[in-house]
Order: C-alpha cells, then structure tokens, then sequence
C-alpha cells in the first residue's frame, strides 16, 4: 500500500520543534527546554513504535506511556507559568490526571490497544488550558502576541487537542467510512499534525521574553 505525500510531510513534521529548538537551545529558558524534552520524547516514541512494528511487536503500549509523561511534563510547564490560585489549580489538574490514567489502565484501558479514555481526558484539559492562557497572553501582553512564544505553543496544543476530540469522537462513523471517505479524514488528521508541529517551531524560533518573575504568567485576575 502506497503512503500518501500527506503522511510523510506529517511524521517528519514532528521533528520541527525539535530541530528549532535544538537550534535556539542556549537561547531557550527552562520551561522550553522541558517543552524541547516533550517534543524529543515524541520524536523518539514514534521510532521506537516503528521498531518494534518491524519486529512485529505490539506497540501501542508506548503510546500510553508517553500521553502521561507528555502531560506530567506540559502541566508542569504550565504551572511554572502561573501563579496564585491557578498554578494550585494546574497541579490538582496534574494529580488527577494521573489517578485517572492509572485507574483506567487498571479497569477500561488495556495497553495492547490504543489509549482512549485518558486520551479524550488529556485532550480536554489542555482544549481548556491552551484557552485560558491564549486569553490572558492577549489581553496582558505588552507587545505583539506574535512575538509572544507562549502564543505559539499554546495555539499548536489548541489545534491538537480540538482536533483529536473532533476525531475521537467521530470514530464510529469515521470507521464505517468509505476507502475515498478515510482518506480525506486521515489527510486532515495529517494535515492538523502538520500545522500543529509548525506552530510549536515558530514557538521556539521566538525568542522566550525574559521577565523579572521567572517567566510567570500572571492568571489569577
């Protein structure tokens, strides 16, 4: 089976943010250094998945394991970026989560097939999150927002995650598709990707503003 242009052009688009990043690495303060570790880790999830594929290995339970450090990594990035009632709130979100990933996997979710529950839950957290903050990016920045790296990050992770809810919950009539329909579906699943990895890159291309508060964005008014 032939693999669409489409579908390359999107699994090379995960390195974007990673060879920026690694380009503007001394340039890059901590919390984008934890996004560049983030994005790295994905790299290198998706290989290893490759791997084993090859070997023929089951390796979806690789993709469980990386939705949760992803995560663990984002929403600590996010509460470093925070302060007062919202940073408590990103790390009751973090504890959660957490709890909810490891109870699923003990009763709904079974790791030789794909992540759904603790999916949809992460995808609607950061839907909320990438709001909150593209909101108070906009209203409280003092320059452009597009010179704002933050913007960036949190438009690509706005786009990831509407766009896996859409197609989460589309699924069953995804799947009942025609081979014409599945095709358009997944060259928009592609093409969201595509987007979503060059919208992180222009995060690190834009230099992180260096401010007196350790780069806290202030949410709590």
């Amino acid at each position: 089976m032939n693999i669409p242009f489409l579908a390359y052009v999107a699994g090379l688009s995960t390195l974007f943010p990673v060879v920026t990043g690694g380009i503007r690495f001394r340039g890059l303060n901590r919390e984008f250094r934890i996004l560049l570790i983030v994005f790295f880790l994905e790299v290198l999830s998706a290989l290893l998945q490759i791997v084993l594929a090859f070997q023929g290995i089951n390796n979806l339970f690789l993709g469980h394991f990386y939705l949760l450090v992803e995560f663990i990594l984002f929403l600590l990035v996010f509460s470093r970026w925070s302060v007062g009632i919202w940073k408590t709130i990103f790390i009751q979100i973090l504890v959660f989560f957490v709890l909810f990933w490891i109870l699923s996997h003990v009763f709904f979710e079974r790791l030789d097939q794909p992540a759904y529950y603790s999916s949809i839950l992460s995808k609607v957290f950061y839907t909320g999150i990438s709001i909150v903050f593209l909101h108070r990016i906009s209203s409280t920045s003092d320059r452009s927002i597009l010179f704002e790296p933050r913007f960036w990050i949190f438009s690509g992770l706005l786009v990831f995650s509407s766009g896996g809810l859409m197609f989460s919950f589309l699924r069953s009539v995804i799947d009942i598709l025609p081979l014409d329909g599945l095709m358009v579906a997944y060259s928009i699943h592609w093409a969201i990707t595509i987007v979503t990895n060059a919208l992180y890159a222009i995060g690190f291309l834009c230099k992180p503003q260096v401010q007196n508060s350790g780069g806290q964005l202030e949410l709590a008014r």
